[in-house]
Formats: structure tokens, C-alpha cells, sequence
């Protein structure tokens, strides 16, 4: 604050005080410098302290507006070393003049690409708020960021407004989907949604999202697929899995029951989906979890024969209990006309389920362009969709049985 200097403030200088916990051996070289409260990269001697930091080998967190470049960052080799979070709560040059009271629209994005150019990790954030909600700002956000490619992103809303209207808590699923179909993981968070837990911001915004993503992931739905039997289920299998490691013992037989899951029936090429599953162990032992044991259970998710992403059992399953997954599952950005999406379980370091018994769970999925601004505004202007209420399940969507009801989902 300016005025803390006008009346006399004067700050202790900082350089001398890291240099001498360095020499004393203080400091631990893989120390986290987190860097806030206000702007910190305009502090007179952040480029000096930046660069005797990377130097000693800590990592750095910095919340910056990004108004401002550190000329440290161009000198630096360890650029990798830097995290920027920075919240632009706006996607054009109009809406952040009304928010910030400053025209550094096009600066900050121009300082962001650099960070990224120079190798640095970057975190976007946009607060939403009743000002930058419609559906011009949110398409001119995401249209950025798809250019851009931050790490990540973090959706939050004002904690000025505790309990925000609707149509706030609508941008804020909407966003987060729109982020999806291009491409770029996003989730909800942090400081917003912890300031007032008392109106559970975060648990009405994931219900609107988990509609909102449903609803643009699910059209005309694929014909149904009969269950079929996948090669190398049988006792064979399991006798080749002995053999490879037979001081493992005898492998008894996996029977794995997919419950629910909530994948598309269409993607954009090139997008993230937020996947959950939920499965249930019926078979006879335990599905471990590290690190008590070496060998933990994970779900494994192949795009057309390619992994594309894993995810670990967060809990020990024994026999007859369920487990959930969740992971964001990315799809090719190559041009097709479908993909075939696999679910299966692995225990690490000895076989598939799959050569135990275990059912795998198989999806196609067709394959739609990719994000763009004029395809996003093509949808028309931002759908009045009522805000869901919480369900603690809100993402369920039934298999098909054998009542001849239409998935385009099969457990093989």
C-alpha cells in the first residue's frame, strides 16, 4: 500500500536475511516459496530474491494479477520451477476494464504466454461473479485458454457474495464443461468455495456441472451392445498368469461387477471428460490399496488399444463392497469417426483382472469436432437450465440390463 510509505513504513530488506539462512544451511534447497498478498513480483527486490531461490533449488508458487513480468524469469534456467496462479475473471478487454478499473487485458495474456514459453507452470483462475457470467466472456476465456494451455484451471466464485444467484452457479458449471470439450482440466476452487461452506457453493455448482456435461455429452444414443466374452478369461489364463509368478500362489477367479458409470455418447475431439465408475468386487480376496501392499488395484482406461489414463483403488475393496473411480478421461484430438473406449482393472506388478475373469467394460463413444467459440455460441445463448439439486449420486447412469434397454455401453 502506497500510503504504508508515505507515513513512514520502511520493510526490512529481505536479500540479506535468505542469504545468510542459505550459508547457515536453513534453508532447505527443495523448499516451497509460496509468494502473495497483493502483487509480489513488483516488490523492489523479488527479481534479486527470485533468482538466489531457483539457484539454491526451491520451488515457487506465485499468485500474481499478471500485469507485471519479473525480468528474473528471463535469466533464470529453472523457469520449470515457477507456478503461476493468476485469476483473469473475464474473457474480454471490456469486462476486465469494468472488473480490475484497469485496461491490462491484452498484457496479461501476453505476460501468461511468455511464462509458458519459458517453461514455467501455469493456473488460471476465473472468480464468478453476477458482471462476467454471460456467455461472451465465458467462450472468450476459454477460447484464450484453449490457446494458451495452462496446466489447469480453477473456477470460484466472489466470497463478497456468500450465497451467489442461479445464474452464477450455471456460468460456473458451464465454464468448467466448456473447459472440458477443449481440451483443458478444470475443477472448482479454492478460496470462494471455503470461505462459507454453510451454503455448499461447491456441491450445487458439481450438480449443475455433472447435468451440464451429461447434457452435451449425450445425444442419439448408440445402438446396445450384447456382452461378450473377451479372449483370455478362461482357466488357461489364469494358469499362464501362475506360471510367469507362481511363488504369487494360484490366482483364484476375479469377478468384477461395473455398476454405474457416466461416460458419453459423443466427445469432442481433442476434450476432457470428467469420468466417474462405480464397481463391485464379488469376487474372493481383497482389493489392496498402496501402500499397504505392492500390488494395488487400479482402473485403467484404453482408447482404441492405447492407455490414455490411469487411476489407483482409493480404498481396500473386499469382496462384495464397492469402490468409485473418478478420472479425467482425454480423448484423441485426431480426426475419426468413433472411438472405442475400455474400462479394465489391474493389479500392479502381476496381471489384468481380465486374464483372472474380470469383466472389462467397453463404450464407443463417436467422435465430434472440436471446441471452437462459433460451435459453443451455435449452441445459442447461455440455456436456462434450473439449478439441480445435490444428489449424492447426482452422475449415476444405469448400465443396460438385459431388458432390452438401449446403451451404448457393454460389459465384456
Amino acid at each position: 500500500d502506497p500510503a504504508s510509505f508515505a507515513t513512514g513504513f520502511k520493510p526490512y530488506p529481505i536479500v540479506p536475511v535468505i542469504q545468510r539462512l542459505i550459508a547457515d544451511g536453513s534453508l532447505a534447497p527443495h523448499a516451497i516459496i509460496d509468494w502473495g498478498g497483493g502483487e509480489p513480483t513488483i516488490y523492489r527486490e523479488f527479481d534479486e530474491l527470485l533468482e538466489i531461490l531457483l539457484a539454491h533449488g526451491t520451488f515457487h508458487y506465485i499468485h500474481s494479477n499478471g500485469t507485471h513480468f519479473p525480468s528474473a524469469m528471463r535469466r533464470t534456467r529453472a523457469a520449470h520451477r515457477v507456478h503461476i496462479i493468476c485469476s483473469i475473471d473475464a474473457g474480454s478487454s471490456e469486462t476486465y476494464f469494468r472488473i480490475k478499473e484497469r485496461d491490462y487485458f491484452e498484457r496479461v495474456w501476453q505476460n501468461l504466454a511468455e511464462y509458458v514459453r519459458l517453461g514455467s507452470i501455469v493456473t488460471l483462475k476465473y472468480i464468478m461473479k453476477e458482471e462476467n457470467c454471460g456467455l461472451d466472456d465465458l467462450v472468450g476465456f476459454v477460447d484464450r485458454a484453449r490457446l494458451l494451455q495452462p496446466r489447469d484451471v480453477l473456477i470460484d466464485y466472489d466470497y463478497d457474495f456468500p450465497d451467489p444467484g442461479p445464474r452464477v452457479i450455471q456460468a460456473m458449471a458451464r465454464l468448467r464443461a466448456m473447459l472440458g470439450e477443449a481440451g483443458l482440466p478444470a475443477r472448482f476452487g479454492f478460496t470462494g468455495l471455503n470461505f462459507a461452506p454453510e451454503f455448499n457453493i461447491e456441491g450445487r455448482a458439481q450438480a449443475q456441472f455433472d447435468a451440464e456435461q451429461h447434457d452435451r455429452g449425450h445425444g442419439e444414443s448408440l445402438p446396445f451392445r450384447n456382452p461378450k466374452t473377451m479372449p483370455g478369461h478362461g482357466l488357461l489364463s489364469r494358469l499362464k498368469v501362475w506360471a510367469r509368478k507362481p511363488s504369487l500362489g494360484w490366482p483364484g477367479r476375479e469377478v468384477v461387477q461395473w455398476l454405474d458409470q457416466n461416460l458419453p455418447a459423443h466427445w469432442a475431439a481433442g476434450g476432457t471428460y470428467a469420468t466417474t465408475v462405480r464397481v463391485r468386487n464379488q469376487g474372493t480376496r481383497i482389493w489392496g490399496v498402496a501402500p499397504q501392499t505392492t500390488r494395488p488395484i487400479e482402473l485403467v482406461a484404453l482408447i482404441d488399444g492405447a492407455v490414455v489414463q490411469t487411476t489407483r483403488v482409493n480404498q481396500a475393496t473386499a469382496p462384495g463392497q464397492e469402490v468409485e473411480f473418478r478420472m479425467d478421461l482425454k480423448f484423441p484430438s485426431t480426426a475419426r469417426s468413433h472411438w472405442e473406449v475400455k474400462l479394465a482393472l489391474i493389479e500392479q506388478n502381476r496381471c489384468w483382472l481380465e486374464q483372472l475373469g474380470g469383466a472389462v467394460l467397453v463404450a464407443t463413444v463417436a467422435a465430434m469436432p472440436p471446441w471452437s467459440a462459433d460451435l459453443e455460441k451455435a449452441r445459442t445463448e447461455m440455456r436456462v437450465m434450473p439449478e439441480q439439486p445435490v444428489r449424492a449420486k447426482a452422475w449415476q447412469l444405469p448400465l443396460a440390463t438385459d431388458t432390452g434397454t438401449r446403451s451404448n455401453c457393454r460389459s465384456a
